[in-house]
């Protein structure tokens, strides 16, 4: 199965970034990465993608914000990602919108699997390019 579209990656840290986008590439998944709400909109505006994961504390707009923005403008599904998973803060996550929040630090096949889970599918294999 290989994705009809990239995942958007959207976190302030570029090493979190980079470790997605590994992650994803290893199950041949294409990732495309904004380090905040504005370059996220500005990709969303002109690519469709599969998934968005995103983390919610960010500087300037935070995730959960975004999360609302997308869920009214994009018809994606939205996977927070946190390191304050606290039972109120998923609960902001899934009343702005996301259908998943997963907690910082996180097992890549467990992330992989939530994904794979949300899209409806299988692994993906071979390269989506």
């Amino acid at each position: 199965m290989t994705l009809p579209a990239p995942v958007l990656i959207v976190d302030d840290e570029a090493d979190i970034r980079s470790l997605l986008a590994r992650v994803l590439a290893k199950y041949g998944m294409a990732a495309l990465v904004a380090e905040n709400a504005a370059e996220a909109r500005a990709i969303l505006a002109k690519q469709s993608v599969s998934i968005v994961l995103m983390d919610v504390m960010m500087p300037g707009e935070d995730g959960l914000s975004l999360c609302a923005w997308i869920r009214q403008h994009v018809k994606v599904p939205v996977l927070l990602i946190s390191a304050a998973a606290s039972e109120s803060n998923q609960r902001a996550g899934m009343q702005a919108g996301a259908v998943d929040f997963i907690q910082k630090p996180f097992e890549p096949k467990a992330l992989i699997a939530r994904i794979q889970g949300l899209l409806g599918g299988a692994a993906p294999a071979g390269h989506a390019h």
